[in-house]
């Protein structure tokens, strides 16, 4: 294991400086906060899964019970969408463009509304050592596109499409002609997140980047402080330019290491394996 042993405050520290490394401390924003988690941490692709111990530091109870992880990148992450995936006023637009060579080369094509869809399928094919190279994963701009890259893609592959409850008439209509299976979200991909991971395990996520200031501060809004915690976490992850796409890794990844996938995508991987 790589890294180096460091004392702050009589606590331990080990650095964990590659995927995989474990460590005393979590690195968080580029910082050790021993002082907020207590517990061993492994980096994941987004920055770094914080293995929780049951203890902090100073000895306060830790926000998620032992042995949940929790996602944390570092600040550079927190404020940008994941790399390799674009963002900004063309997202919808250029992220179908990116992805759309990888599509017309695949033999699986796995057809989302939007780049926060593609992230979190694509950590889910990541952890099952799905290559995208033979299933890409092509977000297509918002369900009235669906049926027309369904169209143009389906001959020679297998298409397989996710999409969100209150689009799905909409995108039926484009794929039921082409026999094109359909996977529904019960509201949609966030939700199912959300519901799957928990509210608690959510809620240390966003400490552990850094926003609980601005997550406080919306719940204190008054179309908000009476409105269920599940809502609120559902508002403020799909709120901002790049924070949907952001805590759609996270999401994913923790509910793939807690083994909480929700049942869409687990139906998804099931067209995939079929």
């Amino acid at each position: 294991m790589s890294g180096t042993n460091d004392e702050t405050g009589g606590f331990r520290i080990r650095r964990a400086d590659r995927a995989g490394d474990l460590g005393w401390a979590v690195m968080a924003h580029g910082e050790v906060c021993h002082e907020q988690f207590g517990g061993d941490v492994t980096r994941s692709r987004s920055g770094a899964v914080v293995f929780w111990s049951g203890k902090s530091s100073q000895g306060t109870k830790s926000p998620t019970r032992p042995g949940h992880r929790v996602g944390a990148m570092t600040d550079r992450a927190r404020r940008s969408t994941p790399d390799g995936y674009v963002s900004g006023p063309a997202a919808a637009t250029e992220a179908t463009a990116v992805a759309l060579p990888r599509a017309e080369q695949a033999h699986t094509v796995v057809l989302v509304e939007g780049v926060s869809d593609q992230i979190a399928v694509e950590a889910l094919l990541a952890a099952h050592d799905i290559a995208v190279d033979h299933v890409a994963v092509l977000p297509t701009g918002g369900a009235h596109g669906m049926g027309r890259y369904a169209a143009a893609l389906a001959t020679g592959r297998r298409l397989v499409a996710l999409c969100d409850a209150r689009e799905a008439p909409i995108v039926r209509r484009g794929l039921d002609p082409l026999g094109v299976p359909l996977v529904v979200c019960d509201r949609d991909l966030e939700d199912e997140l959300i519901r799957s991971v928990g509210t608690d395990l959510v809620i240390a996520t966003i400490e552990a980047n850094g926003d609980a200031r601005a997550f406080r501060t919306m719940q204190r809004q008054a179309s908000w402080v009476d409105r269920p915690v599940h809502e609120q976490l559902r508002r403020f992850l799909g709120a901002g330019a790049t924070r949907k796409s952001r805590y759609a890794t996270l999401l994913a990844e923790l509910a793939i290491s807690h083994d909480v996938v929700p049942p869409p995508l687990t139906d998804l991987l099931g067209h995939l394996d079929g």
